[in-house]
């Protein structure tokens, strides 16, 4: 019984940091995703370098 209890309480406290912070939590991880990502599709900073340099640029 008292790991039902302790389970459950950490259950409802976590329940209630999810629901009070989860669309941060989720919104920071999409900035984070997007910022990361640059480096892989369509980075103006790298096309203009592979250009200045000669090399095509492999789109798929």
């Amino acid at each position: 019984m008292k790991r039902f209890l302790i389970g459950f309480l950490v259950g409802l406290g976590l329940m209630h940091w999810y629901l009070q912070h989860g669309d941060t939590m989720q919104t920071e991880a999409r900035r984070w995703f997007e910022r990361s990502g640059t480096n892989y599709r369509g980075d103006k900073m790298h096309d203009a370098a592979r250009e200045a340099l000669g090399e095509r640029s492999q789109k798929p």
